[in-house]
């Protein structure tokens, strides 16, 4: 009984000595002690501003608030974190034995600046010694924590000292798992500039996460801006020795957003100054109005765009983030109103250049070969493309664009361009290249002309009838472009029923026009009612108006001259014969090819060759000057008309 007496008596002292240690213990105290192990730990100085409490019940639990931690010596700012309130909670039996199980951490106003240095060196790497892994890759050393609640945390992204810093905004973000061993439950919602980004589902288990060549399952689902988003993949992490990821793969790899479904595999390597993305991706339908939340804006925009788009900056910066190469196809691309098949394109990323080449795709029934070039690491950035349209069904786009039943006709159209700018203006003021198009053997409706300008048909061509349909023998144009202004090589529309030619420049930066057009009716007998015509002003709404040269074509000599302007681009390759050497000879024109120049002499019979005959082998600069002369012709005219109309007022 005394020795039992004893034994009470002994642990009565001891537990009335812990409960009073623990009622009077000071954790501000121990202040020092903490910021001295971590500065022992990383090299970093920690400072504890707030007060720090210890509550022993439900479990022992410390709280801590306006924490930070200092950034490495060579970074841009002060601090590396900060973090507003810190609660751990932690088992009290592991503790007897001296393991640290973390139930719950908790974490709310933290700002978390990651950056790297010129050489690429990441302010993460402390480079202290006595912590991280063992040499042994257990993870003895590192605690487990069953809860993890964050909210209110913002990361600062800087891939480099000059490179513009990114910011991601976590609204809430909660990580539970039952055991080391069990798969982690995630729950997140992240709020980029105004949508909410949801994801809820399961993560590696921890254990599984540490052993390495372990297969990492992850199966997410959630919203991306209200709309329903998936993600499943198996994923393979090695770390370097530090413990860092340094290769992730990530094979059957199925992802989904509302209606959009790709699936793939990927390879990221992280040990160069940048990481590098390998991967293969494809889809059985891809809308291009779902990746812009369906009014071609970006969804983290709020689906608005300020000011003029064309005075948008270009978003090219992202291009020097990843190097890699990208193979992607899609069996159905849908974009606005248009539709692709067997789409195939490969992109190559390098030193902040993106070049696709090659891409293929089939678009109303013709193969499309392309390649394309954009430098995002020039100042100002540069842009590329070239690329070939071939067998295409003009009926079909046309159905595709709105205006069904215009025409039918095959063709293609061939397209050389570059230029070089930070906004979609700049880089259309800056264009040079060539682009050309050739359609033939088809029909066109009359309405066609209305396509060029509002009741062109009725005001201005009156030999048409809108009702009537006739044989499209061809359209032929050719556009040569010199720092954003495009001149019209040649234009020409050859119908059963009519030839239209046409000539002048599009403003590319301002989306203006400047164009003529000249009409000639196949029945000579209408050719009184042919008036060539002015096309001017903006792109998308031009002034439509006769050429007021052309009203004195009652004068022989003015009708001649005045229609030999536009036309004379037609007179290399004019000819007596058929409507089809016409076209050939356009057409030749339009690739860049010798016209044949088959004609032999002007048939006054003929209205095209009344106009034509006398210019015969000029060229197109000669034409211009011939237009001049004809134009000051019609211009002295003019003025000779006012002096006899003032004499006789």
């Amino acid at each position: 009984m005394r020795w039992a007496a004893s034994i009470v008596g002994f642990l009565a002292i001891v537990i009335i000595g812990v409960v009073v240690f623990v009622a009077t213990l000071d954790v501000d105290a121990y202040k020092g002690d903490i910021q001295s192990l971590v500065k022992q730990k990383t090299g970093r100085e920690l400072v504890i501003t707030g007060p720090l409490a210890l509550s022993w019940t439900p479990r022992p639990s410390l709280t801590a608030s306006e924490v930070t931690l200092t950034n490495a010596s060579w970074g841009s700012e002060p601090t590396m974190v900060s973090v507003g309130e810190l609660a751990v909670g932690v088992e009290f039996m592991p503790l007897l034995s001296g393991q640290l199980d973390i139930d719950n951490l908790r974490l709310a106003d933290v700002t978390v600046l990651l950056e790297r240095d010129a050489g690429g060196v990441g302010n993460w790497e402390t480079g202290a010694t006595g912590g991280g892994r063992s040499e042994g890759g257990g993870d003895e050393a590192l605690p487990f924590i069953r809860s993890l609640d964050l909210s209110n945390i913002t990361v600062v992204w800087k891939d480099g000292p000059t490179v513009e810093a990114k910011r991601y905004a976590i609204a809430h973000l909660a990580v539970s798992a039952d055991s080391v061993s069990a798969p982690m439950v995630i729950d997140l919602d992240v709020d980029l500039d105004g949508d909410l980004v949801t994801l809820k589902g399961t993560l590696p288990a921890v254990a599984e996460a540490l052993r390495p060549g372990a297969t990492l399952p992850v199966d997410l689902t959630g919203s991306l801006a209200g709309t329903a988003l998936k993600l499943a993949a198996n994923i393979q992490v090695e770390r370097n020795v530090k413990g860092i990821p340094s290769m992730i793969r990530a094979d059957r790899v199925v992802a989904g957003w509302g209606e959009l479904a790709v699936s793939g595999r990927a390879h990221v390597n992280m040990t160069g100054l940048r990481p590098r993305i390998d991967a293969e991706v494809s889809s059985d339908r891809l809308d291009l109005a779902a990746l812009s939340g369906g009014d071609g804006a970006s969804p983290a925009s709020g689906g608005t765009t300020a000011g003029d788009p064309l005075d948008t900056p270009v978003p090219l910066d992202f291009l020097g983030i990843v190097d890699g190469r990208i193979v992607i196809t899609v069996r159905r691309l849908i974009a606005d109103r248009l539709e692709a098949s067997d789409v195939a394109v490969t992109v190559t990323l390098a030193d902040g250049v993106a070049t696709v080449d090659p891409m293929s795709a089939v678009v109303s029934g013709g193969t499309v070969t392309a390649t394309a070039m954009a430098d995002g690491a020039a100042r100002p950035a540069r842009l590329a493309s070239t690329g070939r349209w071939t067998d295409v069904n003009f009926g079909d786009l046309a159905r595709a664009l709105g205006r069904g039943g215009i025409m039918e006709g095959q063709g293609e159209t061939v397209w050389n361009l570059n230029g070089t700018g930070d906004t979609p203006r700049a880089l259309l003021g800056s264009s040079t290249g060539d682009a050309w198009v050739v359609i033939k053997s088809g029909e066109i409706k009359n309405d066609y002309w209305e396509m060029i300008a509002e009741d062109l048909t009725t005001q201005f061509l009156p030999f048409l009838n809108s009702s009537d349909r006739g044989s499209l023998n061809c359209i032929v144009g050719r556009w040569d472009l010199t720092n954003g202004i495009a001149d019209t090589t040649v234009l020409l529309v050859d119908s059963s029923r009519a030839i239209v030619a046409g000539a002048g420049t599009i403003d590319l930066a301002r989306q203006t026009l400047d164009m003529r057009l000249v009409p000639q009716p196949k029945d000579a007998s209408l050719i009184s009612l042919a008036t060539p015509i002015l096309l001017k002003g903006p792109i998308e709404d031009p002034t439509v108006a006769p050429d007021p040269f052309a009203l004195a074509k009652d004068v022989g000599t003015v009708v001649a001259g005045s229609m030999l302007g536009p036309v004379g681009l037609l007179l290399p390759f004019l000819s007596t014969g058929s409507g089809d050497n016409l076209c050939s000879e356009a057409i030749a024109v339009a690739e860049g090819r010798k016209p044949k120049g088959s004609f032999t002499g002007a048939d006054s019979n003929n209205p095209v060759d009344t106009v034509t005959g006398a210019g015969v082998g000029v060229t197109k600069g000669v034409a211009k000057g011939v237009k001049g002369a004809a134009e000051g012709v019609a211009t002295g005219v003019k003025g000779l008309f006012d002096t006899l109309r003032k004499a006789v007022e």
